[in-house]
């Protein structure tokens, strides 16, 4: 074999070729160790790439705690539930005090005409009676007390006729005596006059003791100024001034379709 490559390359060239054979395989020796014939540092340095791990560490401190996240959406309402038992009976309360009552008569207790006192378990009521009338029996005046007042309203309108009637009524009579004694006098919105008998007017009328006060409202109706009053004695329709339960109103009208109308007040003496 060497003599064929002899032949092919010569002497020279076989020399150069067997140097090149020789390095050749020379450096690859070398890099299989690394560049050193040390193959203990080589192991020594893979193991140390290779170490154990150490022992674990203390526990880290909890870290704060993150916001609040979105709520979540409504879950839907559980199944109704069953109905509890009934509870145990209470036991009976005890029984209550009836009431009780006892009259009295004369001022007692804060009242003047007797009453009665009701006991119970509740505080003490006392009930006093009414007050006695003036005639003995009832809480009602049979006449109207002196100085003591009453009012009331009127009205007129046209009736074709010359004369137009307006009944006032007392709710509470007056004596015989009083209605003798009466005095009317006539109060006019419309004219703006006062008397002292009338201090009031058509929507407060008043009347001094002994007067029978007529308030006249304002009115475009077309009557004589002032009407007479009668009493209500139809016999004898002459005789003016009041009978004891009223007095009727006789206005003269000037023109047709026309009305008016007031108040009034009575004082008795």
């Amino acid at each position: 074999m060497l003599t064929r490559l002899r032949n092919q390359l010569g002497s020279a060239g076989l020399v150069v070729a067997i140097v090149a054979l020789v390095a050749a395989l020379g450096g690859g020796a070398i890099a299989a160790t690394g560049g050193s014939g040390d193959s203990d540092g080589a192991q020594a340095t893979a193991s140390a790439k290779k170490g154990k791990p150490g022992p674990r560490g203390p526990r880290g401190k909890t870290g704060p705690a993150g916001p609040q996240g979105p709520a979540g959406p409504q879950g839907a309402p559980g199944a109704k539930g069953d109905a509890g038992a009934n509870g145990a009976a209470g036991a009976d309360g005890s029984d209550g005090t009836s009431a009780t009552t006892e009259s009295f008569t004369g001022a007692a207790n804060g009242c003047t005409e007797g009453g009665v006192i009701v006991k119970s378990a509740s505080p003490t009521v006392v009930v006093c009676n009414g007050k006695k009338g003036t005639d003995g029996t009832t809480g009602f005046t049979a006449t109207l007390p002196s100085e003591a007042t009453e009012t009331g309203a009127w009205w007129l309108a046209d009736n074709d006729t010359e004369h137009q009637v307006a009944p006032i009524s007392f709710p509470i009579p007056l004596s015989s005596a009083d209605a003798d004694a009466i005095e009317v006098k006539f109060w006019h919105e419309e004219e703006g006059k006062e008397d002292p008998s009338c201090p009031g007017s058509v929507l407060n009328p008043q009347a001094e003791p002994g007067v029978l006060c007529i308030y006249i409202q304002k009115s475009e109706s077309n009557f004589a100024t002032n009407p007479a009053v009668y009493d209500t004695n139809f016999e004898e329709p002459s005789n003016q001034g009041v009978g004891t339960s009223g007095a009727y109103l006789f206005y003269q009208a000037l023109t047709p379709g026309t009305r008016i109308g007031g108040t009034f007040a009575i004082t008795a003496p």
